[in-house]
């Protein structure tokens, strides 16, 4: 929420109420306060799920604000919100879409290995953001995603390759089988230098 409300006091689109913006981004995902964050795959409907959330909202509003100014002011922004039928509303909507696919993004640098596996995050929230500005954004952080993802795929393949078995013949060895794996011939005498990888090493588990 907080950072849905920074992005909207960055917009530069003067059609929209930035004071309302920032203010619905603070209080669009309160309900989950109460009722959780309902996962589609949960099999609950829009439309229960949208009355859970107003209920949860009536009963927090109610308990901690005993229905005063500032909760009249939180459920109208709320409302306003879930109707999606103002500039303001679908501009924070979007932020929403936005949010989630940075925190994809997020998740995706703290756990380098998984690469893609929240891919349907980002399918499921950057296509659907109608607003320039923030398909503008979202453009921008698919941009770097990509650049992120080229650098590490290299490092993959470095790492590869630093991996392999890579021997150093000197002067006056023998013929010496890479298969073998270390295992140095005994018939004359000679130098050899030996550079394997950590992959070799005993006790090495991938």
């Amino acid at each position: 929420m907080h950072r849905m409300s920074i992005l909207a006091l960055c917009t530069s689109d003067a059609n929209l109420d930035v004071s309302k913006c920032v203010m619905m981004a603070v209080v669009h995902d309160l309900a989950e306060a109460v009722v959780g964050d309902i996962a589609p795959w949960e099999g609950i409907s829009k439309a229960e799920k949208v009355q859970r959330e107003r209920e949860g909202m009536k009963s927090m509003l109610s308990d901690m604000l005993h229905d005063g100014p500032g909760a009249i002011r939180i459920r109208e922004l709320w409302e306003e919100y879930e109707e999606q039928a103002t500039p303001e509303a679908k501009f924070v909507k979007d932020l929403d879409r936005l949010e989630m696919a940075l925190q994809a993004a997020e998740y995706e640098r703290k756990f380098p290995d998984e690469p893609n596996k929240l891919q349907s995050f980002f399918d499921s929230s950057l296509p659907d953001i109608k607003h320039p500005e923030v398909a503008q954004w979202g453009g921008q952080l698919q941009e770097q995603r990509t650049k992120e993802q080229s650098v590490a795929r290299s490092s993959v393949a470095n790492d590869n390759m630093n991996r392999s078995v890579r021997f150093e013949m000197l002067p006056g060895t023998t013929k010496f089988d890479s298969s073998q794996r270390g295992e140095l011939s005994n018939n004359r005498c000679g130098m050899i230098s030996v550079i394997v990888s950590s992959c070799l090493a005993p006790g090495f588990k991938t």
